[in-house]
């Protein structure tokens, strides 16, 4: 995953980068889970002794490799990480991706759109920069996206628009315009499956998509609000970035903080269309609406097709995530207990066919397949169990009789409203009526004696066996005391405030790009050219290929080659040369190389100035002594404090206004800390007269 903007980290600041985050293992080297044909191979490669060495000598040379190779480029792969450039000086706008290896990126700062290709050579990555379009003056650039050799640039100033650049032959054309009446103000922009262009229309406050020349609508209301609901319905209040990941579409709405997910509803309407199947099959229908009449052999074949198309849609959602188990519901899929519920719907209702077929097939014609509805199955069930929850056999056979002729009332005329609500959800009978009287009765059993020592023995039976588990029904599951899932309102939260950001313009820009121009000599000189600095040698990268003659030194100095204006958005000084101690005196510095130097790893500033192309630097003992008890003092301090010297800062990074607020010293060993009203810590430049 690849970012961009900025990042602050132990006060250091980081800005005009791109990050990048491994989300998923297997991009860069893992050692221990490689083979050792694969480790000797790597290793040979990169210059590395491999012969004769078992897995574990071969895992501990890989890790070294790997750690010194992140370490000297400043980068940490378990967090967010600045990606390597082989240019500086880019302001990134907006990135895309292309493929596992390229992404394209659009630097404000030249109007430029550029091409980045990411090598990785198993311990970081690295991106080679290619400028592969010039946007005019002005531009912003604030989306972009590839499709195939097509790139689409979204401007979002007043003479932008949709931008269609064709990577093939470098032409370039505004297909949508700002200000206009198919767009008022672009943003972002992203490419479906299929070739079309999907952009946020931010002034309007909607989603469009650009296919074939025409510009419609996605979703978006454009009223002031953000809400969710249908396209037409839902509203956003500043619809900035989007992306796209399969048919379903991300949109950042700024404003409050939300990110909206706008999916298709085609699946929704499939699914609804077959539990409309179901529901019709068994005769369930809306109020003042007939029911559809169909027979057992017609349902049969309705709820199979219903049961192929459930097990499609799992096999085909299996497949494209890759699963061998059983999917749910997260994964966009009816559950697996619903879509083996119709299968048994299915076979129970084939059973009963063959059933009644085995006694008599006329009694199919006269089969109302509404009367198999758990409403009504439910209702004979609880009026068998009225006096026993769990009756006996015998008990069954007993109430079997009463059961019956109760549950047959409603299907007859009879003196009274067997229902007390004149509107019922249980059916009237629409013809072939009879009266209750007509309705025959179950002949009684003649009463017998049963002696008192079978009677002991049927009552101990039954307290020993005849006590079966209760069993769980519908209808006793759907009370007040087992409530389940809550509404959802009981799940809602009060809307966020909103809070729109103001996005650079066109007249914005041209302000900022004429106070950049501000005259050099109003600006504030952070180190004089050929300055000597007192130099850290832990927090300089790119010396650990160099040979230190004297490993002893507890500094390197450092001379600044041109003059470096203070600047809180740099966290590097650039071109120092760097001088290293000699092997026979500690007080001579011998030039070695031209480094760029983290600001905090400049200790002490000597108030010095090395002549031009100067090889050597002599110290006296004096300063070598006052250096080093400096630095051994910063870290007794730092000691002490744990924690507390990550917040003070260099000089260079110390601002007017904080200079101006100093109250008062506090002295730490030889490290004068000043205390601003604000409460922050901040150190006074430490500088040594020669």
């Amino acid at each position: 995953m690849f970012a961009m903007g900025k990042h602050k980290k132990d006060k250091k600041k980081t800005n005009n980068r791109v990050a990048f985050l491994i989300q998923k293992p297997g991009v860069l080297f893992r050692p221990n889970n490689m083979k050792v044909d694969d480790l000797k191979q790597r290793l040979e490669e990169r210059g590395i002794q491999s012969r004769n060495l078992n897995k574990k000598d071969l895992v501990k040379r890989m890790n070294e490799w790997i750690k010194n190779e992140q370490r000297r480029n400043n980068i940490d792969v378990s967090s967010l990480s600045s990606l390597p450039l082989n240019v500086t000086n880019i302001t990134p706008l907006a990135l895309c991706g292309c493929g596992d290896d390229l992404m394209f990126l659009s630097d404000l700062q030249s109007n430029t759109i550029k091409r980045v290709t990411i090598e990785n050579n198993g311990a970081i990555l690295k991106g080679t920069v290619v400028t592969v379009m010039s946007l005019e003056q002005g531009a912003l650039p604030y989306g972009i996206s590839v499709s195939g050799n097509k790139l689409y640039i979204a401007d979002s100033r007043d003479r932008g628009g949709l931008i269609q650049f064709d990577l093939s032959n470098g032409n370039s054309n505004i297909v949508v315009e700002n200000l206009s009446t198919e767009c008022q103000r672009i943003h972002s922009v992203a490419v479906t499956i299929g070739g079309d262009v999907v952009f946020t229309d931010r002034e309007a406050k909607k989603i469009k998509k650009f296919c074939n020349g025409t510009v419609t609508e996605i979703a978006g209301s454009g009223s002031d609000l953000s809400q969710d609901g249908s396209s037409k319905s839902a509203s956003f209040l500043q619809p900035t970035a989007t992306c796209i990941e399969g048919n379903t579409m991300y949109v950042c709405d700024t404003a409050v903080g939300r990110v909206c997910v706008i999916s298709p509803t085609s699946s929704l309407s499939s699914y609804l269309e077959q539990n409309d199947v179901i529901c019709k099959t068994f005769g369930i229908h809306l109020r003042g609406t007939p029911p559809e009449v169909v027979n057992i052999t017609q349902a049969l074949d309705k709820l199979r097709g219903v049961s192929s198309w459930l097990n499609s849609w799992e096999r085909q959602t299996r497949e494209s995530l890759g699963r061998t188990g059983a999917v749910q519901g997260p994964q966009g899929i009816a559950s697996s207990k619903s879509i083996s519920s119709v299968n048994i719907i299915t076979n129970s209702l084939q059973s009963l066919k063959e059933t009644i077929e085995y006694v008599n097939s006329s009694y199919l014609a006269n089969l109302r397949l509404a009367s198999l509805l758990t409403l009504v199955v439910e209702h004979l069930f609880s009026k068998m169990r009225s006096r026993n929850p769990t009756p006996t056999v015998l008990e069954y056979a007993y109430l079997f009789g009463p059961t019956m002729k109760e549950n047959v009332k409603q299907l007859t005329k009879c003196g009274f409203h067997y229902f007390t609500a004149r509107s019922s959800f249980y059916e009237l009978p629409e013809k072939n009526c009879l009266s209750i009287g007509e309705i025959p009765s179950i002949p009684q059993l003649p009463l017998k004696l049963m002696p008192p020592a079978d009677q002991r023995i049927l009552c101990d039976w039954r307290d020993n066996y005849g006590q079966s588990v209760p069993q769980v029904t519908v209808r006793n599951q759907s009370t007040k005391d087992n409530v389940g899932t809550l509404p959802l309102y009981s799940y809602t939260q009060p809307a966020p405030t909103p809070q729109p950001l103001t996005f650079m313009t066109s007249d914005s820009l041209e302000t900022s790009n004429a106070n950049d121009s501000t005259d050099p000599s109003t600006a504030v000189v952070l180190f004089q050219c050929q300055t000597a600095l007192v130099v850290k040698p832990s927090l300089v990268a790119g010396l650990s290929c160099l040979h230190v003659c004297n490993s002893s030194s507890p500094f390197y100095l450092g001379v600044v080659t041109s003059t470096i204006l203070q600047n809180e958005l740099e966290s590097h000084l650039s071109n120092i040369d760097i001088y290293l101690p000699s092997e026979n005196d500690i007080f001579i510095f011998s030039r070695s190389c031209t480094v760029d130097v983290a600001k905090e790893a400049v200790a002490l500033v000597l108030e010095l100035i090395v002549p031009v192309g100067e090889k050597e630097i002599v110290l006296t003992e004096e300063v070598f002594e006052s250096a080093t008890a400096l630095l051994n003092g910063e870290k007794d301090a730092r000691a002490e404090n744990g924690d507390q010297h990550d917040l003070f800062n260099h000089a260079a990074e110390m601002s007017d206004e904080d200079v101006d607020e100093m109250e008062e010293t506090v002295c730490v060993d030889t490290i004068a800390f000043c205390t601003s009203r604000r409460g922050r810590l901040i150190r006074r430049p430490l500088r040594l007269d020669l």
